[in-house]
């Protein structure tokens, strides 16, 4: 019996180092792993400071970006206020210089119509102008004819007579002043102009 145990103890001291054997194998395997992972969490947490590094540069240019923005944007709404001042008052100044062409066109539509109708009553005036000279030298044709016939045909009143003036007459007319002879002058104009 002393020698089953011992064969069993030898197959189990066997067995306890082929156990040993493998543990030490995977030992020196997890430690293997274990310095590569190791390593690796060096590398990641290297590779996180350095994304966080670069996040913060990032939210640092987001946000200059942002008040980038926000200040064109401002800009943007002055310029387009300006824009619309400036469009509003060329509209105005449109609107201006077109009531004022209006105004012109129209003043000259009247000026015009004023000028045509005035030579139009000039023309009508030239024409009785030319009436009345006509009448004027028929009457005065008419009375160098009656003239002549009395003249010659009656002894009873000698042209002297005619040719003479009465005295009050000629003083009367020797008194009379320019401006009162023209007004005379322009009392007889508008006689014969109604003729």
């Amino acid at each position: 019996m002393a020698l089953e145990n011992n064969k069993i103890l030898k197959i189990d001291n066997n067995n306890l180092r082929k156990n040993l054997d493998q543990a030490s194998i995977t030992k020196e395997q997890l430690d293997t792993e274990n310095e590569k992972l190791k390593i690796n969490l060096k590398e990641q947490k290297i590779n996180l400071e350095e994304s966080l590094g670069k996040n913060r540069s990032s939210e640092i240019n987001n946000n200059e970006l942002k008040n980038t923005i926000s200040r064109y944007i401002m800009n943007y709404k002055k310029l387009q206020e300006k824009i619309n001042l400036l469009e509003n008052s060329k509209n105005l100044q449109f609107e201006d210089e077109i009531k004022k062409v209006k105004f012109y066109q129209d003043e000259n539509i009247r000026l015009s119509s004023e000028l045509l109708l005035a030579r139009k009553k000039n023309e009508t005036i030239k024409v009785n102008l030319n009436d009345i000279e006509l009448e004027k030298q028929k009457i005065s044709n008419k009375i160098k004819e009656l003239n002549n016939s009395i003249t010659s045909k009656s002894n009873i009143i000698s042209p002297n007579i005619i040719k003479e003036i009465p005295t009050e007459t000629q003083k009367d007319t020797n008194k009379l002043n320019d401006t009162e002879q023209k007004n005379l002058d322009e009392v007889i104009n508008r006689i014969f102009a109604k003729i």
